[in-house]
């Protein structure tokens, strides 16, 4: 009885035992593949890790990329004519809630003339054209009527204009020779009914010089002269009077290569749906107009005038101007790099180039009281301590700015400007060595300024001929100003005989 409750008690307590061992087996396998899965999650989270990784590597490298995309464009944005190549007719309205600052400096005089200045008040003519008498007829106090005992009191003169239409008939005679030839006076007036050269000029002035557009010169015309014109009448004047102005654009294409001084200046040009290339090519005197499909070599080498000139001349730091102008002394603007370190003083935070802002400003200064003073050059030793600030200058402008620019893509265009600077210093301090080089293309950039003008006001032109016809008589008048004349008188003259014209001073 003994041994079987002792062998029950055995089996029971070995089932018992194997039931625990297969539990324990159970929850073995059972943690082992939760194990197993906990390393393929483990593998899962590392993977995505990496990959988490890897794309915050990209995504900073993104950031990086657009903050010094975001930090260009800001920069971009705040460039305006007085810290940029910008002409001021692309100043954006409030730039920046701020209107852009002029680079002049303040030279403490008021506003309007200075003393001495010449003005243009009206003074009373000897000769007036009519008289009118004003005689009182009522008593202001008793209201009595007025009709004898008048004297003379004062007279007041008003200058005004009378336009009209003016109608002339040319009557044609003949007559017959003792030869008996017959023979019929032929005078410079066209067959039948004809506009003549006084409403020729003065539409053709107010056309070119004052840019009023074809379709309201049309109706100016009509309201003021009582002579309504169609567009396309306007527009053949164009042509003749470019086709007229010929020989004078010759002439002046002779003269230009014989001037002591020339500033030369490009552009943009719009022809339809073109776009090409707007050249300048003037001094104080004379100013003459081209274009080409490109900004080139062969550009300047197909205008002419520049290839053969031996003078000064003055120019942006286009390096084709160097090329192709091989015998000529060379100036370059002052005014372009006075900008551009503007920019780099108040968008790169280069104090330095303020520093150098200032030196040129400072030195165009001097140079100019010293010419005032009637100095005709500078001595060796004041122009190697005017090259020394300037060098000074410029490589402490170096230093800093590769110190201070993060980007490498900034530092590398900053770079790009220290270089020209040391490169160029004698083209740019050309109004030092030599007092009758200038210290800007001021000049150049004044001529091309109204060029640019007439595109905003009335777009596009036509097509290149047209293009050509308003840059020759554009010039012409630019000309006929700068040597004092009258720019109408000038227009109806050239409209009579094309070799009519005056070049009065710079022409050799």
């Amino acid at each position: 009885m003994s041994d079987k409750i002792t062998s029950e008690f055995r089996y029971k307590t070995l089932a018992e035992a194997n039931r625990k061992i297969v539990d324990l087996q159970d929850k073995l396998n059972k943690q082992l593949r939760i194990n197993e899965g906990l390393v393929l999650e483990n593998r899962e989270l590392k993977r995505q890790v990496q990959f988490l990784s890897q794309k915050v590597e990209e995504l900073t490298a993104i950031v990086k990329s657009q903050a010094g995309v975001i930090e260009e464009l800001k920069r971009r944005l705040g460039l305006d004519s007085t810290n940029s190549s910008l002409p001021p007719l692309k100043n954006r309205p409030g730039q920046g809630n701020k209107p852009p600052k002029n680079n002049r400096d303040k030279n403490g005089n008021k506003s309007g003339g200075q003393p001495g200045h010449n003005g243009s008040t009206l003074s009373f003519s000897m000769n007036p054209d009519e008289e009118i008498d004003h005689k009182p007829t009522q008593c202001d106090s008793c209201g009595s009527s007025l009709c004898s005992g008048y004297y003379y009191v004062e007279t007041r003169q008003v200058h005004d204009v009378a336009i009209s239409k003016k109608i002339t008939n040319n009557l044609i005679y003949a007559t017959k020779c003792s030869c008996g030839c017959e023979v019929k006076a032929n005078p410079n007036i066209a067959f039948g009914v004809s506009y003549g050269p006084e409403l020729k000029s003065a539409l053709t002035y107010l056309n070119n010089y004052m840019l009023i557009p074809n379709d309201r010169l049309s109706e100016l015309s009509g309201e003021l002269f009582k002579l309504p014109v169609s567009e396309g009448t306007i527009q053949n004047w164009q042509v003749e009077v470019a086709q007229k102005l010929t020989p004078y654009h010759i002439d002046v294409q002779l003269q230009l290569p014989k001037q002591p001084l020339l500033h030369a200046d490009e552009s943009g040009l719009k022809v339809n749906k073109l776009s090409m290339w707007l050249y300048v090519i003037s001094n104080e005197y004379f100013t003459y107009y081209d274009y080409h499909k490109g900004r080139s070599k062969e550009a300047l080498t197909t205008i002419g005038i520049i290839p053969e000139f031996t003078g000064n001349l003055m120019h942006d730091c286009w390096k084709t101007y160097f090329s192709v102008a091989e015998n000529a002394n060379h100036g370059l603007c002052n005014a372009h790099i006075l900008r551009e370190l503007k920019a780099l003083a108040e968008y790169d935070k280069l104090n330095v180039a303020e520093e150098l802002r200032q030196y040129i400003k400072k030195l165009i200064k001097e140079i100019d009281e010293i010419k005032a003073s009637g100095i005709a050059n500078l001595k060796s030793s004041d122009i190697r301590v005017y090259r020394k600030g300037w060098f000074g200058l410029v490589d402490k402008l170096e230093r800093e700015l590769n110190s201070k620019v993060e980007s490498a893509e900034r530092r590398q265009e900053l770079q790009a400007i220290v270089n020209r600077l040391k490169k160029r210093q004698k083209d740019y301090m050309a109004f030092v060595y030599d007092f009758t080089m200038p210290a800007t293309n001021n000049q150049a950039e004044r001529d091309i300024r109204m060029i640019k003008l007439r595109q905003k006001i009335s777009g596009c032109f036509r097509n290149a001929e047209y293009a050509g016809y308003f840059l020759k008589i554009r010039g012409f008048i630019s000309t006929m100003k700068k040597q004092g004349l009258s720019v109408l008188d000038s227009l109806r003259r050239i409209i009579l005989n094309p070799l009519d014209y005056n070049l009065v001073v710079g022409y050799k």
